[in-house]
């Protein structure tokens, strides 16, 4: 089947990819929809199509017969497989993606053309690719995709050892993907920020914190108890950690139908937390009625004594870092604590990790049936996962 995708995605650029895969041939005598016969593309060196070497940028002109031409470069990425690259404005693909559709191709989504071209594994970590948001994310996942280490490589190193019955082999391999298993909520954010909820008593700074650690004014703060109604969030990362930071409403009792909302709301983000920073005020002492963090955290609480500038007045909790967001003091200290409890060991540079939760699924399910010596189910698991699901005809 002749496939034809738009791998750029939607909005303004200067430049958008139409890949297509199919016979070369077909851009040199296709049909036109009237019947008349005629190049879509004609090269500025006057080669046919098929004839243009591979992986080889080659300027020139797209036009369907009866249409107007415009510029563009192809680049023939294998004797099936090639790309146009053309002005980044929609009329352009759209034509070149109708043209290509009239000379017997189907439109896919870019995810269903690379799935079909290079199989489901390389169409997720593409995906995940996508959403990576810091270079040492975009490196792991990049890593995954190659051929001698990460994911793909030891998954068609198991692939081969079930082939060839080579139990030895296969035993270590079984380890590896345990490590894999276990990597699996590193592995998974990054292309999926952690999710740090800042909490504690009203008025305890917790705005001022979020401040603090973006670097610049997210949230409004006031000396006012109860200001943060809602959640509010923003994005950062700490030494390559991607974070999704949500300041919260002041947890207290009240009878306010506003507040206690914004309350509800954020003991829902205690609960899907990576990580919770529980702010404890130095500044005031401590009561006999004050909150106490929830017990009903899904991840780690890291404890934060606040406006340290000031002085004293409780004592400082056991294992907490020291803060004052007005003078910067203690950030430091605060983002290295937020790492260690987010990653107490971080996973070398060139591992093999999982980027998504169904893989980390698909994963889990191929560890079982390894272990349980079931190789058929395994090779049809892997074949689906890792080999091009369609052809062109």
């Amino acid at each position: 089947m002749w496939r034809v995708s738009l791998l750029t995605p939607p909005g303004r650029g200067a430049i958008a990819v139409v890949a297509f895969t199919g016979p070369a041939d077909v851009l040199d005598c296709p049909t036109s929809a009237d019947g008349r016969a005629g190049p879509l593309f004609l090269a500025a060196r006057g080669l046919p199509v098929a004839a243009l070497p591979l992986v080889t940028p080659c300027l020139g002109r797209w036009g369907a017969p009866g249409s107007a031409a415009e510029d563009v470069v192809l680049v023939r990425r294998a004797d099936n497989r090639l790309e146009v690259h053309c002005h980044g404005g929609r009329a352009a693909a759209e034509r070149i993606l109708g043209d290509l559709e009239t000379a017997g191709a189907e439109v896919v989504s870019w995810f269903d053309d690379l799935v079909a071209y290079r199989g489901l594994i390389h169409a997720e970590l593409v995906e995940a690719l996508s959403r990576a948001t810091t270079w040492q994310a975009t490196a792991r996942l990049l890593t995954q995709q190659n051929d001698q280490s990460g994911l793909v490589a030891t998954l068609t190193a198991v692939r081969e050892a079930l082939l060839s019955k080579q139990t030895a082999e296969l035993g270590v391999l079984t380890g590896r993907l345990q490590t894999i298993v276990a990597r699996a909520a590193f592995g998974e954010h990054l292309a999926q920020p952690w999710q740090v909820v800042l909490a504690g008593p009203p008025n305890v700074g917790k705005s001022s914190l979020l401040n603090a650690l973006l670097g610049y004014h997210r949230a409004i703060v006031s000396p006012i108890a109860g200001t943060t109604r809602d959640v509010v969030t923003a994005e950062t990362a700490i030494e390559g950690l991607a974070l999704r930071l949500a300041d919260t409403a002041g947890l207290r009792e009240t009878a306010e139908p506003l507040e206690r909302s914004g309350i509800e709301l954020t003991r829902e983000q205690l609960v899907t937390a990576d990580l919770t920073l529980w702010l404890v005020d130095l500044s005031i002492p401590e009561t006999s009625s004050e909150i106490a963090f929830p017990a009903n955290t899904r991840g780690p609480v890291l404890v934060v004594a606040h406006k340290c500038d000031r002085p004293a007045l409780r004592p400082i909790p056991d294992g907490a870092v020291c803060v004052s967001s007005r003078t910067g003091a203690g950030i430091p200290e605060l983002l290295t604590a937020i790492h260690r409890a987010l990653v107490p060991i971080e996973p070398e540079p060139e591992c093999a990790l999982t980027a998504l939760p169904e893989q980390t699924l698909r994963l889990k399910q191929l560890l079982e049936q390894v272990v349980h010596g079931d190789d058929r189910a395994a090779l049809e698991l892997l074949d689906d996962w890792l080999l091009p699901r369609g052809r062109s005809s």
